[in-house]
């Protein structure tokens, strides 16, 4: 019997949401075959409400809300949103950050590209709140239909700092993070228990540095403020 294959859109629900309000969002839940599809969708978190819980068509556009009254700056709502359906059950992972509200002044400000590459310059954790707040899209310089582009393109796939850093670069207003690494040549054979080493290396410039998906190394910190980083080898 034929069922319909699910597609989930975003694959994980990631954005800073205001303390003391009540934030919306959505995503959407398609068939990749051309089938039907029916479905319930609830939460693991008090603070995250479905609207609908119960969907069906073919195309579904499913509205959540998040409660972050009587939060604080740097809360967090973490979980999941669990999905039935009759093309099987799947679960939509969700990180949301409590921060204090951000002014329309401080948005109306960014009437360029250039103007926000300066305050990811001047401060990466202010430009990454501002990147995660659901009014980004109102600032002048995302009116630019190429810069709206950009960001739909980046939201919601991989690590919020990797999308800030690919946005910046995109906008051609920073240059992308190189790493220099010593070309010394280090051999360890065939170590029965876990090994671990340590390399020196050293960025070209400010920001964050994007880790390919299937890397073997961890990295004891994004390189987001220092000159030098240290690459631990497991």
């Amino acid at each position: 019997m034929d069922i319909p294959q699910i597609v989930i859109i975003p694959k994980k629900l990631e954005e800073a949401v205001q303390a003391g309000r009540v934030t919306s969002g959505e995503f959407h839940v398609n068939s990749g075959n051309g089938m039907y599809i029916k479905g319930l969708a609830y939460t693991s978190h008090t603070r995250v409400k479905i609207e609908n819980p119960a969907f069906g068509g073919m195309r579904n556009r499913i509205s959540y809300q998040i409660d972050a009254s009587h939060l604080e700056d740097g809360d967090q709502i973490e979980g999941e949103i669990r999905l039935v359906t009759n093309g099987g059950e799947f679960t939509l992972p969700f990180h949301f950050l409590v921060r204090l509200g951000v002014s329309g002044q401080t948005l109306a400000g960014l009437k360029e590209p250039k103007d926000f590459g300066e305050t990811a310059k001047e401060d990466l954790e202010t430009a990454l709140r501002l990147f995660d707040y659901q009014d980004f899209v109102k600032a002048p310089f995302m009116q630019d239909m190429h810069v709206r582009a950009v960001y739909d393109g980046l939201k919601g796939h991989g690590d919020r700092g990797n999308q800030l850093e690919e946005f910046l670069v995109s906008l051609g207003v920073k240059e992308p993070v190189r790493l220099k690494i010593s070309s010394d040549m280090r051999r360890y054979g065939r170590p029965v228990d876990v090994l671990e080493d340590v390399i020196e290396a050293e960025r070209n410039i400010w920001g964050f540095w994007k880790t390919r998906e299937g890397s073997p190394f961890s990295f004891s910190k994004q390189c987001a403020k220092w000159k030098r980083v240290w690459i631990i080898i497991l």
